[in-house]
């Protein structure tokens, strides 16, 4: 995160699930409430003026923009769990190794 911190805060607050949790590694690595807020004021104004230009471009055909908002939902839950997954065998298979 330290390394990441604002790229992850920008592309998290569009990102189900991330965009609530971020603000806890963010804290965590002790970064800068001034520089925080600007990377979630962006990401998430980003995030909704796509849903905004979605729905105005579709009308009253939205259910197809929220389909696939769901499946973008599901990719993005799926692809977290995993990557806690890996993260904790890799953890347990290198204190195996000490």
């Amino acid at each position: 995160f330290n390394r990441y911190g604002e790229p992850i805060i920008f592309f998290g607050r569009m990102a189900p699930m991330a965009r609530s949790l971020i603000s806890l590694p963010a804290g965590l690595a002790g970064m800068r409430l001034p520089r925080f807020a600007l990377y979630t004021v962006l990401g998430a104004s980003l995030w909704n003026f796509l849903l905004a230009w979605g729905g105005r471009l579709l009308g009253q055909n939205w259910s197809l923009v929220s389909a696939w908002i769901g499946q973008y939902e599901h990719a993005v839950l799926t692809a977290l769990a995993a990557a806690v997954i890996l993260f904790v065998a890799w953890r347990l298979w290198g204190r195996r190794r000490k």
